[in-house]
């Protein structure tokens, strides 16, 4: 089979669905959909527990004083913070490319929310936060989310009787001796004064490992009672057809356009002194913004104009982007327009490397063919 006859084979499965890679999507697809649809049966089933959270002390970071009351728990303003410093590391594994959102230098409480990037990946924000909620406010609720679902799954588990496994139980320990080596990369002393540190003064080696044994109960139980709920395939179906628009996830594709960072001058007034002085810094301008949106506009309609007549791919879209690209560039070049012509290259390598991203290569496997072409 020639190249081209095998393109264009290949271009009528993505059309029709039966390539390889759109079936085992297909595949994992409807996997995750019995997945959520037998998490949201068991959540429905577990999470009946009544619940009542008051929040009664907003000094977050001492203990020794009832901060949350949760059903019949008690949880102290240290317990609070655990949680509160898991939830804001949570995010920033999930969200760390985006966490230009707030300033980490800066309080949080003075920073305004904002959960455009969270809910664009995927996720959830509380019901409770209001209108103007800060950045703190988001940390605070999401902890105590965690703390209301933890707390409701372990007081079932205890309940019934339920205990720790034995995998689980060393994984607790794992847990715990790892603060001893993070301690070290920290330059503190032990284990001990990594979780006063990481956690927040008041918490202890002894608090936390009750703390994350608690949450392996907690999910331990849950997964036991996932494991045993038996039902039927046609009873998942009518689930699923009653609650789709909460279960039903859609994957995308996303395009990062950066704009060019250029050298600006700034003039910045010392608050102590009034006295101003003019300082040189790398930031994206109007008018680079303005470019970086075009070319993004560029993409898009690429796209929209490819699913309207071919289904086109995302790496076919940035396929002819690059195109362009490479004729503006011949141009510059023609044009004997240096400046431009590297202006113009740049983008044509930057779209290269984006390509060879979004299809599992990169520069190293350009550089072996090279290297094998010329043996």
């Amino acid at each position: 089979m020639s190249a081209s006859q095998d393109k264009k084979r290949r271009q009528t499965e993505r059309m029709e669905g039966t390539d390889k890679r759109t079936l085992a999507e297909r595949e994992a697809a409807q996997k995750a959909k019995k997945e959520r649809t037998r998490w949201g049966i068991v959540g429905a089933i577990i999470v009946v527990f009544a619940v009542v959270v008051i929040l009664l002390n907003t000094n977050l970071f001492y203990s020794g004083t009832t901060a949350i009351t949760i059903g019949d728990y008690k949880y102290t303003n240290a317990d609070f913070q655990y949680y509160y410093s898991n939830a804001y590391a949570n995010f920033m594994n999930s969200y760390g490319s985006y966490f230009s959102m707030f300033d980490t230098t800066q309080d949080l409480d003075d920073q305004a929310f904002d959960p455009t990037y969270i809910t664009m990946f995927g996720g959830t924000v509380p019901e409770v936060l209001a209108e103007d909620a800060s950045w703190q406010d988001y940390f605070e609720a999401v902890a105590i989310e965690n703390m209301v679902e933890v707390t409701a799954l372990y007081d079932s588990a205890v309940k019934e009787g339920y205990t720790l496994s034995e995998k689980d139980a060393a994984s607790v320990e794992e847990a715990v001796a790892s603060f001893d080596t993070a301690a070290s990369s920290y330059g503190l002393r032990d284990g001990a004064a990594f979780v006063s540190f990481y956690y927040g003064k008041g918490n202890t080696l002894d608090s936390v490992r009750e703390l994350i044994t608690r949450g392996y109960i907690a999910s331990g139980y849950a997964q036991q009672q996932f494991d045993s709920y038996s039902y039927t395939t046609e009873e998942l179906d009518a689930y699923y057809d009653e609650h789709k628009d909460e279960l039903d996830a859609f994957s995308f594709n996303y395009y990062l356009v950066a704009a060019e960072q250029v050298e600006v001058t700034e003039t910045v007034t010392d608050e102590e002194t009034g006295e101003e002085t003019e300082q040189t810094a790398e930031r994206a301008t109007e008018e680079t913004m303005a470019e970086a949106k075009e070319t993004a506009e560029r993409l898009y309609d690429v796209i929209e104009s490819g699913r309207a007549e071919q289904a086109m791919s995302f790496s076919e879209a940035v396929g002819e982007v690059m195109g362009e690209e490479a004729v503006e560039t011949v141009i510059e070049a023609i044009d004997g327009n240096n400046e431009r012509l590297v202006y113009e290259a740049s983008d044509l390598i930057y779209h290269l490397l984006v390509l060879l991203e979004n299809q599992g290569l990169s520069l190293t496997d350009i550089e072996e063919e090279l290297t094998r072409r010329h043996k």
